[in-house]
């Protein structure tokens, strides 16, 4: 399935797609302004790809589900000019502004008695060089996609296993992924703080 120029109203609600990877893909997202939701996808290399044929900008994915029966390499694809390792899109276009929220893979949802196959990645943002990986990643709350600026993204996302900007009322604590940024707004110096590399803990900056 593809959202083209065209096509680009009210979304998509409710979709169950499986195949024997032939096409690859189960939806072509190549439109700006769509919604997807509620979506299952099993046997395709790729679940959703975004930005293979046309920009796409303003997007919304929601409740985005792979079973795991028959075998699948990414849920989500985000194509882009950094791709982290196998599968590139075949052609490339601007990706901004797309929120994710709810991608599940096994083995989270694996149901009882079923033999479920982790694809590699719940999402390939081939856009800013990110990979959240299934057997770590299995459950992303949320991952938001932002503009292009200087080479790089913004980007936030609730695993903690990529770098991310969060806001909060006082010091953060715990470890975190390193290059991540935190915002302190509760008036007190530091109010910035980076994850350090070295250490993958937070120190403030300013």
């Amino acid at each position: 399935m593809r959202t083209d120029q065209r096509s680009a109203d009210q979304g998509i609600h409710g979709l169950t797609c499986v195949s024997n990877r032939s096409p690859t893909a189960a939806v072509l997202l190549d439109a700006s302004n769509n919604s997807i939701e509620d979506v299952s996808i099993d046997g395709f290399i790729d679940g959703i790809v975004v930005g293979e044929n046309a920009n796409a900008q303003s997007n919304v994915l929601l409740n985005i589900q792979y079973p795991g029966a028959v075998g699948l390499v990414s849920l989500i694809h985000i194509c882009g000019n950094n791709n982290i390792y196998e599968l590139p899109c075949p052609t490339i276009h601007t990706v901004t502004d797309l929120a994710i929220m709810g991608a599940t893979v096994p083995p989270y949802n694996c149901q009882p008695g079923q033999q479920c196959l982790a694809p590699d990645a719940t999402i390939k943002d081939d856009a800013s060089g990110t990979a959240l990986l299934a057997q770590l990643d299995d459950h992303v709350g949320m991952y938001v996609l932002g503009k292009s600026s200087n080479g790089g993204y913004s980007r936030y996302t609730t695993s903690p296993r990529v770098p991310t900007w969060a806001v909060g009322t006082g010091v953060p604590t715990g470890s975190c992924a390193p290059g991540s940024l935190y915002s302190n707004i509760n008036g007190t110096a530091p109010a910035l703080y980076a994850c350090l590399v070295t250490t993958s803990a937070w120190m403030g900056i300013k």
